[in-house]
């Protein structure tokens, strides 16, 4: 049975919802898959075929933990096969340039990783009341509520499948 590792960085909870979501789908796929917060520890990677990192972008940077996680464990992620997903609420803007910046933010995450699949997801951007949501609609062109497509999540995790088929 092939395993994977699913490490995340999640503050408000969104992206370790969609770290569970494709824990799921891949176990569905007759994998063994953990699913862990990134920690900036070392981390055994040694028994996984396959590491998927995924972290919510805050100001425009993953969290803390996964950068820190990339780092130390870089010389074994370099040898393993990896993916990489980030969640930004900017992918659903109106805005056309804020998507484009926000497309970029699955490099941020992978930190010169060399990932066989990386993408980004829009996230659940959250109700800050009237004032800021009028602020928000005006500098990133977001609206509050829960923009994530779990049609998208759930195929791009069993697109993972491919990587470690035999």
């Amino acid at each position: 049975m092939k395993r994977i590792l699913v490490v995340y960085g999640s503050q408000k909870g969104s992206t370790k919802e969609i770290a569970e979501t494709v824990k799921g789908c891949l176990e569905n796929g007759r994998c063994r898959v953990d699913v862990m917060a990134a920690e900036p520890a070392l981390t055994d990677l040694s028994g996984y075929e396959l590491i998927v990192i995924g972290s919510g972008i805050y100001g425009a940077f993953p969290h803390n933990h996964i950068g820190e996680f990339v780092d130390r464990n870089r010389e074994e992620l370099e040898q393993k096969k990896t993916a990489v997903f980030a969640v930004c609420g900017n992918m659903s803007s109106k805005n056309g340039k804020k998507r484009q910046t926000a497309r970029a933010f699955a490099d941020k995450v992978a930190s010169g990783l060399s990932c066989q699949r990386k993408t980004v997801f829009a996230g659940r951007v959250p109700d800050f009341g009237r004032f800021i949501n009028v602020i928000a609609r005006w500098v990133a062109g977001t609206e509050p509520g829960d923009h994530r497509d779990w049609d998208t999540i759930k195929n791009w995790a069993l697109s993972l499948l491919d990587l470690i088929a035999d």
